[in-house]
């Protein structure tokens, strides 16, 4: 990924369009989409952060975004996603490193959940450093009725 991506604080007045983002890079078939209004909300949660990767050609248009919440010694991710236009060019894991740099610098851990069969994620977060320590079977059921698992996957700062 070259220099033309810069990561930010998202702040609300960017919520629409990351919002949007969401809307298309989420398979719909999941229903893991968070409408804008809780997006709204989670900003202020406290220990919550929204960091979002913008073109500097177009500030406009987020290309990726995270999405985490910090409780005492740990930090969830809750949301990470990269436009579909942009996506294999690292904004993912440019996103993650910086979530990561911040876990580190606090000495905590880190963790999420993932769809088992989101094989592009899992091979991210596998080279990341972030371990499986859980199976939520059924967790997801698509629109086809088909349930699908989760994995709760960790990486350790502390």
């Amino acid at each position: 990924m070259s220099d033309a991506v810069a990561l930010c604080v998202a702040t609300p007045d960017r919520l629409p369009a990351i919002a949007a983002l969401m809307m298309r890079s989420f398979d719909p078939a999941f229903g893991e989409a968070w409408p804008q209004a809780d997006l709204e909300s989670a900003m202020d949660w406290p220990g919550a952060l929204l960091l979002s990767a913008l073109d500097r050609g177009d500030p406009d248009a987020p290309l990726g975004f995270v999405l985490t919440r910090t409780i005492l010694d740990e930090t969830e991710i809750l949301l990470i996603a990269v436009a579909p236009e942009a996506r294999r060019r690292g904004i993912g894991r440019r996103l993650l490193e910086a979530v990561i740099a911040r876990a580190k610098q606090a000495g905590i851990s880190l963790f999420l959940e993932v769809r088992a069969d989101n094989s592009a994620a899992l091979e991210m977060y596998r080279a990341l450093n972030f371990k499986p320590v859980g199976v939520r079977r059924g967790y997801y059921k698509g629109a086809d009725g088909i349930q699908r698992d989760s994995y709760t996957l960790r990486c350790n700062h502390r």
